[in-house]
């Protein structure tokens, strides 16, 4: 299967996300979380509105997962997934990475992985971390099998009376690895 990413801009593609987002979140914490926390989160994290702020000023690249062949604007692949990420300090923080639950298991994570990696070669990053809800026992699994290891609970209040309750992971980068391609 071919694969494709996309670097998102701010002008069109930050309601795309946001319905990835839509999606994938109901989809996958629907048995983790409160429907009303769901749509509190997505609204504040997540909206077009959100994403178009993370990006223009908030210091965030997301990034579109797609399916198949494209050219630089994405025609032709289909977006499945996207992952959003923050340069800080000589590390990254994998803020977000979502995958529908139609394309999961087919390699598009570990191909989504290699490129992380590669980006943290070239900005000289020397490792990647994220949080995860401590619920969340498949993707704990996976970032361990990835190279992740649990280094601190966290307990963050995003208002409205909602917390998230996470497990902050962190994998150590090698100094050369696969680049994002140009």
């Amino acid at each position: 299967m071919e694969y494709s990413f996309i670097q998102a801009n701010p002008i069109d593609h930050p309601g795309l996300i946001a319905s990835l987002a839509s999606q994938v979140w109901r989809e996958h914490y629907g048995d983790l979380l409160p429907a009303e926390q769901i749509d509190y989160m997505l609204d504040k994290f997540q909206s077009e509105v959100a994403v178009r702020n993370q990006i223009q000023t908030g210091g965030y690249i997301y990034y579109l997962l797609c399916v198949g062949a494209s050219n630089n604007h994405g025609n032709g692949a289909e977006p499945v997934g996207y992952m959003g990420v923050q340069f800080e300090n000589e590390r990254i923080f994998l803020s977000k990475f979502y995958i529908l639950d139609s394309a999961r298991g087919k390699g598009l994570g570990s191909y989504a992985f290699s490129l992380l990696k590669g980006m943290g070669a070239r900005w000289g990053a020397k490792s990647v971390w994220l949080t995860v809800n401590r619920g969340n026992a498949q993707s704990i699994a996976i970032y361990r099998h990835l190279g992740f290891a649990v280094v601190r609970e966290q307990v963050a209040d995003i208002g409205e009376g909602y917390v998230m309750d996470d497990y902050v992971m962190e994998m150590e980068l090698q100094t050369k690895s696969e680049s994002l391609p140009e």
